[in-house]
């Protein structure tokens, strides 16, 4: 099966899009703010591409300009250029500048175009919206399999990942740091990396707003809905809080806020009995307590002489009331606490302050007449007294005439039982609790809720008896549910033994099942939160519905619109992912066959939550369904099944769970293909003056990232290079064979990519070590490639000058070598380098003096339509006589000029024109089979050459020069000078100026020992006669011993007098020259010496070594 490719649709965003939609409506509706802020200035882009890359391209082939910089790390710096931020959509764009340019697998082995690998990247901008987040740039970049450079003027290089990160904004200025970054599909089209190739990290920063933008909107998992609808009308009174009724289906409610009557109510609907709602005599009843077989309520109150108050519903009318003598002075609530009904006992049990004392009050009937006694004052165990008793509550325990009181006190101290001693009523804890402390009690059909200040205990009822705890105590305290007082937040259903505690604040109500937290849920209603002394839970429907009324007046005296009972029944609970998406990485042991892969997840949720897979490539923002068909199955079930391909490698997935509480998404999973490695770019032969270290280096791919190792081809057999001889250099990709010498010509190597997925092998290579030139040679043949400048080609033939570049004399221009960037876009055709013969050249290896000269000519035309009716070119330039002369490490290009520019329409002929200044630094004439050769001599424009070009000024960068050079005698035929249109009176040649002398940076030859002070010479600096030289050197080199890397110190002088000598050494750790002890180890030190006005800098590559110290053979007694 293929690997997935599938339609890019939208998520679910419809909510998040609706929601932004509104908020730009409405702002733009106000007109209160401009949406668009300009951004023009900040820290600008850090971004390095990819690590691995920039390794591969090396320094030498990758260069900055256009404000681009390099930052410490090897990752490169953007300035910001412009861009914006829209504070409704949340939006944001900033443009950069600057440019890199990558170069590797050059003619000549050195980085200068022509390339095989020729990338450039410029001006890159990031935009994050609500559609994604992308990193775009123009791009140029020459095709992997050949052929001409291709411009992208916008590619979408990379996907980053925003949707885990926040912009930090603080201080006026915005930053987004490491947002992830993969290989978009566009840049991969540019780029070697496949799609969803993790890059590096991208952070930028800018002064301004900032912000995210809206995303997709979930519910939250696990979340309890329950459904709301009204009750009957309570006629405005709120109803308090309920206690069961008579098995006909009443319920005892007491109604106001402030508890100021009674009334029965029917217990499925909860509407008042008619005639049943009474006001109490009590200004706040006190001890209220139910009997349910014959509907009678018991209370007393607060104030001076309060009695207790009997009620019995005779079926028509309330009857009874004060019991006389009962009369006690009640200064607050604090002096009686909580009454319960002893249905056993047949008694109304109440504690009650007399006189500074607590005592326990019972109320029974006797001969029909309900009449009280004191049974005794309330003792703790110890004797001594004990707070009020706020709660009580009659268990079974197995008796038909009596029960166990239980209690809780005012200070929430252990849960008691109350038995009496000698007249004493005395509270012990009770064992069964194990500890449990009680504020509140709530009894059910089957067991005794204990409410603590900080957890919640159920104690089970069976047997007619109360046991111990079969359940782990739930910390209510953790989640905020109880603080002070909990009258009015608790809700009982006694026939299901279940318990809803309101948590303080009201912003969520706790249930619990026979003492288990089933759930937790929002306490909202239709005008906003639960109030707290205006909303109270007041029971439960005989359906199991809780209900919870709402004040007609709230906290602040306002009106209440929504006042009135509610009845809430459990409706949903959100799905929830129990366990994230889990996939298996799919290994593919052969390019182009799918295997087959699942990814798995496990969901929970009320009622069962339907479930949908999705995916999205590897760079892509969107979310697409997936649909059972074309390799996948199982797309609406737990377990996702599809046929993987290399392509899917950095697919995501994810789940979708949805149920009437609402959708969820799973985490994301990044599916993981491991394929065989692959050669991306091959090594390629290299050929090297002996005793110059000679580089190979290979491009792999494959997933996860090939090791490489190098192999040498032995006496016909493939070994591994052995890194720790001290002859290579082994970094990955890299093989640096540090010391070659002629006898290793043609020597074969190559490398082994290896990983979980299989093993592959480059192309075999050959390395040619060629002998230094030691005698001056003569040069008859050959050619020097050189493009003067890809922008002024790029301008001739584009579509400003609309001009043309004409060759002759046996000049040609080089195929595959089309001039690139803005100005020709479209019209590159006929912008290819140039190829000049070579007539004859000298070289002498004691003076270090090259010349060469050159055949051919070429013309640079155009701007032929500025004058109607003339076709004769504004522009109009020929170069001929060309002439490369190089002393040391500093050359000039010489040539004859002929011709016009447009800041300059008059012909001018200028003869030995020093065009551009070479830097041959670092870098020499290398032997070939039939002569010499010297790759990318860096050029840049003179102060002399600067009139030819027009508006080019000096210092300008020029494409480097390539000489090949073929032994034999210098051709005398002297090309023609071409005559111009309109010819001045010839100029006399000018004396070919010589370069000022300047200083000679000279690496030592042969292997140097490091000696007793750890030191060894790896430069020696020449100093001209005339004036002082001064020295810049880095202050540390790294160098590679034995595979381990090591800082030497470098050790030179920061001035030389003239025309004397210097010595540049590095000096190594003591750890450094043990490790270096029978190995050898390169070291390259960039050495800058200036004198006269004229720069010389060269990076010298030396070879040391230590010498080894044998064992000492252990002595033999």
């Amino acid at each position: 099966m293929p690997s997935l490719h599938l339609p890019s649709r939208r998520g679910s965003l419809a909510l998040a899009v609706l929601v932004a939609a509104l908020a730009l409506a409405a702002s733009c509706a106000s007109g209160a703010r401009a949406a668009q802020t300009p951004i023009a200035s900040g820290a600008g882009l850090d971004w390095g591409l990819k690590e691995s890359w920039r390794n591969y391209i090396g320094e030498a082939g990758t260069s900055v300009s256009a404000g681009a910089t390099r930052n410490p790390d090897g990752t490169f710096h953007f300035p910001v250029r412009g861009g914006s931020y829209d504070d409704v959509t949340r939006n944001t764009t900033v443009q950069f500048g600057g440019t890199v340019q990558f170069l590797s697998h050059c003619a000549g082995g050195v980085a200068t175009r022509p390339c095989e690998l020729d990338l450039t990247m410029a001006d890159p901008r990031v935009e994050i919206t609500e559609d994604g987040a992308f990193l775009y740039a123009k791009m140029t970049s020459r095709p992997i399999t050949g052929g001409e450079i291709v411009d992208y003027p916008q590619v979408k290089v990379a996907e980053l990942d925003v949707e885990e990160a926040v912009p930090a904004v603080d201080g006026g200025t915005t930053r987004w740091a490491g947002l992830p970054a993969t290989v978009a599909e566009e840049g991969a089209a540019v780029f070697t990396y496949s799609v969803g190739t993790v890059i590096d990290p991208v952070t930028f920063a800018y002064d301004g707003p900032g912000g995210k933008p809206a995303g997709e909107t979930w519910a939250t998992p696990g979340t309890i809905a329950y459904a709301t609808s009204p009750l009957a009308s309570t006629a405005g009174a709120t109803i308090k809080w309920t206690q069961p009724g008579r098995t006909a289906g009443e319920r005892l409610a007491i109604y106001g806020q402030d508890s100021s009557g009674f009334a029965l109510v029917d217990a499925a609907t909860f509407a008042v009995k008619p005639g049943t709602r009474i006001a109490s005599s009590d200004a706040e009843p006190q001890s209220v307590a139910f009997d349910p077989a014959t509907a009678t309520i018991f209370s007393t109150g607060t104030g001076a002489n309060v009695p207790i108050v009997v009620r019995t519903w005779d079926g028509s009318a309330w009857t009874g009331g004060p019991i006389a003598g009962s009369e006690v002075a009640h200064a607050n609530g604090f002096d009686v606490g909580g009454g319960v009904w002893d249905a056993a006992g047949r008694r109304y049990l109440l504690p009650r302050v007399v006189g500074g004392v607590q005592q326990l009050w019972e109320v029974r009937q006797v001969g029909g007449v309900w009449t009280h006694s004191v049974i005794g004052p309330i003792r703790g165990g110890n004797g001594l007294p004990l707070p009020v008793l706020v709660d009580l509550e009659a268990i079974p325990n197995g008796s038909t005439s009596s029960s166990y009181i239980v209690a809780a006190d005012a200070d929430g101290g252990p849960l008691r039982r109350l038995h009496v001693v000698d007249g004493v009523v005395i509270a012990e804890p009770l064992q069964q609790a194990r500890g449990a402390t009680a504020r509140a009690l709530a009894k059910t059909n089957g067991g005794l809720y204990v409410i603590g200040a900080s957890e919640l205990t159920f104690l089970p009822i069976r047997w007619n008896s109360l046991l111990a705890a079969e359940t782990p105590a739930v910390d209510i305290a953790a989640a905020g549910a109880l603080a002070g007082t909990i009258y009015g937040t608790t809700a009982v259903d006694a026939a299901r033994d279940r318990l809803y505690l309101a948590r303080h604040d009201r912003q969520a109500i706790m249930r619990f099942d026979a003492g288990v937290l089933t759930h937790s849920f929002a306490g909202h209603h239709a005008s906003g939160p639960m109030r707290y002394w205006s909303d109270f839970l007041v029971g439960a429907t005989t359906d199991g519905r809780l209900v919870h009324s709402v004040a007609g007046v709230a906290n602040d005296g306002s009106p209440n619109a929504d006042a009135g009972l509610y009845a809430r029944a459990y409706a949903s609970r959100t799905p929830s992912f129990t366990t994230q998406p889990r996939a298996q990485p799919a290994v593919l042991r052969e390019a182009g066959q799918p295997v087959p892969a699942t990814i798995s997840a496990v969901v929970d949720g009320d009622p069962a939550p339907a479930l949908r897979w999705q995916t999205r490539a590897p760079g892509q923002s969107r979310w697409s369904d997936l649909a059972d068909g074309d390799g996948v199955s199982g797309a609406a079930t737990a377990t996702l099944t599809f046929a993987a391909g290399a392509g899917d490698n950095g697919r995501q997935f994810r789940a979708i769970a949805s149920n009437a509480g609402g959708e969820v998404a799973s985490a994301r999973v990044a599916f993981e293909v491991h394929t065989p490695p692959q050669v991306s770019v091959e090594p390629d032969d290299v050929a090297v003056v002996a005793g110059t270290p000679a580089q190979l280096k290979v491009m792999p791919l494959g997933n996860p990232a090939p090791t490489v190792t190098w192999q040498q081809q032995i006496d016909g057999f493939w070994r591994e290079v052995d890194a720790r001889s001290g002859d290579f250099d082994v970094d990955g990709g890299f093989l640096t064979v540090v010391d070659p010498n002629v006898a290793m010509s043609g020597a074969r190597f190559r490398a082994k990519l290896e990983n979980a997925a299989g093993v592959r092998f480059s192309r075999a290579v050959t390395l040619s070590v060629h002998r230094a030139i030691t005698t001056a040679v003569t040069f008859g043949g050959g050619h020097v490639d050189w493009g003067v400048s890809n922008r002024w080609r790029c301008y001739v033939v584009g579509n400003i000058s609309r001009g043309g570049i004409e060759v002759s004399g046996g000049a040609t221009q080089i195929p595959g070598t089309l001039a690139s960037g803005d100005l020709c876009r479209g019209r590159e055709a006929g912008s290819e380098s140039l190829r000049f013969p070579v007539q004859g050249g000298v070289y002498d290896p004691a003076s270090g003096r090259l010349e060469v000269t050159l055949g051919g000519a070429v013309r640079f035309w155009g701007h032929d339509y500025h004058v109607p009716g003339s076709t004769t070119p504004q522009l109009d330039t020929t170069f001929s006589n060309l002439r490369v002369v190089v002393e040391g490490e500093v050359g000039t290009l010489y040539a004859d000029v002929v011709g016009a520019t447009m800041e300059n329409p008059t012909s001018v002929t200028r003869l030995g024109v020093a065009l551009a200044r070479l830097d041959a630094a670092g870098s020499s004439l290398v032997p070939t089979a039939d002569g010499a050769a010297w790759s990318s001599l860096p050029a840049v424009l003179t102060a002399d050459g600067a009139p030819v070009f027009g508006s080019y000024h000096a210092g300008e960068p020029l494409d480097a020069l390539s000489l090949s050079l073929v032994y034999g005698t210098p051709k005398t035929v002297e090309p023609p000078t071409p005559a111009p249109p309109h010819e001045e009176p010839p100029t006399p040649a000018p004396p070919v100026a010589r370069p000022a002398a300047a200083a000679r940076v000279t690496a030592v030859r042969g292997v140097r020992r490091v000696g007793a002070k750890r030191r060894a010479a790896v430069a020696t600096i020449v100093c001209p006669a005339g004036g002082a030289c001064r020295v810049t050197t880095p202050k540390s080199v790294v160098a590679r011993i034995g595979g381990k890397r090591f800082k030497l110190a470098v050790v030179a002088p920061k001035t030389i007098k003239a025309g004397k000598r210097a010595t540049v050494r590095v000096r190594l750790s003591k750890r450094a020259v043990q490790r270096l002890r029978g190995r050898k180890a390169t070291v390259r030190v960039k050495t800058t010496v200036v004198t006269g006005g004229k720069r010389t800098t060269r990076t010298v590559k030396a070879t040391i070594a230590a010498k080894k110290i044998a064992k000492r053979k252990a002595a033999r007694r």
